[in-house]
């Protein structure tokens, strides 16, 4: 009889059979359909997928901000800039309202062609025309990734039919990005601080993205200086 010993061994040592989920790239075999769909996507012209994708969603955002009703605090936006006469006076009622300055002066100048407030709307499909234009024709994005973009909530829905500059501080947001990626740090300061004064929320996002442009210029100009 062969020793315990032995035995154990034998059997810490003897191979184990992957489960057949793993065996020869079977998990990734998993993500093959994806990536023979992002192949055929690929070899549409960038121009037809650009028209096709960014139009298909922009008539979707047509269709849903003629549907949406204004809510308060947007109707509260116009009529704030409807009231004003002038900058000036833009900048005082300004003071008592707790919204940055970028989207009163976007909404300002449709305000004295118009008493219309679903004027805004346009405002707020101009900047998602924006954000799919950037999604399907700048950013790095593999195709797939980019109708997953744009068909999410927010982009689609959340931030695209609020007209409070949400949409605006989006697109601003994927500004800022595409100048990181293209190693710009003065379109990263300049798209930085104009999302401080589009709304609260893109304020708090826009403090972290301009400490990290800040690292990155002292670090450039360290190597400069060395």
């Amino acid at each position: 009889a062969e020793p315990l010993g032995g035995t154990v061994a034998s059997r810490e040592i003897s191979p184990v059979a992957a489960p057949p989920s793993t065996q020869e790239g079977g998990s990734i075999r998993l993500f093959r359909p994806l990536r023979d769909l992002e192949s055929d996507l690929q070899r549409i012209p960038a121009l037809w997928w650009v028209v096709g994708v960014a139009g298909s969603y922009l008539v979707f955002e047509a269709w849903i901000l003629v549907r949406h009703v204004l809510w308060r605090d947007d109707a509260q936006l116009w009529l704030v800039a409807r009231a004003s006469g002038s900058l000036g006076e833009l900048l005082s009622n300004m003071n008592y309202e707790n919204r940055p300055i970028l989207w009163f002066l976007l909404i300002w100048p449709v305000a004295r062609l118009t008493a219309n407030p679903d004027a805004v709307k346009l405002l707020s499909w101009l900047a998602s025309a924006g954000v799919a234009v950037l999604v399907t024709r700048f950013l790095p994005l593999a195709r797939i990734e980019q109708v997953v973009v744009l068909s999410g909530f927010l982009f689609l829905l959340g931030y695209s039919t609020m007209s409070t500059g949400y949409v605006v501080g989006t697109l601003l947001t994927l500004l800022w990005f595409l100048a990181f990626s293209r190693g710009s740090l003065a379109g990263q300061f300049v798209v930085a601080a104009l999302m401080a004064s589009v709304h609260g929320l893109f304020l708090l996002l826009a403090a972290p993205l301009w400490a990290l442009t800040t690292i990155a210029l002292l670090r450039q100009w360290r190597t400069i200086g060395a």
